[in-house]
């Protein structure tokens, strides 16, 4: 066994309170890997950040499953971050387009027709924004190797 006192540590301890660990750099680092993951689920994998798949459309029964979330491209266009609280600790990702909350969330209408009854419709959710454990592993994988670099 090896007693390694906090006074052998002193130096050590000091050179790591003396950078910010809410560093911009590792703000942009995890944005931009957040955004590629939502943008795979988009092009890709079809599929949540939890890993379950998401139903399939009217469009994507009648052109394939490729389909889904994918028209136009302005979704992945949309897709981003803002660091604008990063200080605080809080990454936003985020998608801009109009109907991406619907998307995420899901939704539900109702429309009076002409003979006065109530038809309802509903978009089942597809999320595509989200943090994975794997995205978690790697993230933590980039805050130990930038903190090593610091202390080096």
């Amino acid at each position: 066994m090896i007693e390694i006192n906090k006074d052998d540590l002193q130096d050590l301890i000091h050179k790591v309170e003396s950078f910010n660990i809410l560093d911009t750099i590792i703000g942009h680092a995890m944005g931009n890997l957040l955004v590629k993951r939502a943008s795979a689920r988009i092009k890709n994998t079809k599929s949540s950040p939890a890993g379950e798949k998401w139903a399939d459309s009217k469009r994507s029964l009648i052109l394939g499953r490729d389909a889904l979330l994918k028209d136009t491209g302005n979704l992945l266009r949309r897709t981003g971050y803002s660091l604008k609280i990063w200080r605080k600790g809080v990454l936003v990702l985020d998608n801009n387009a109009e109907y991406a909350k619907f998307l995420q969330e899901g939704t539900k209408r109702t429309k009076k027709m002409a003979d006065g009854t109530e038809k309802t419709s509903t978009m089942v959710a597809r999320p595509f924004l989200g943090i994975t454990e794997k995205d978690k592993e790697v993230i933590s994988s980039q805050i130990e190797k930038y903190v090593l670099k610091k202390l080096n």
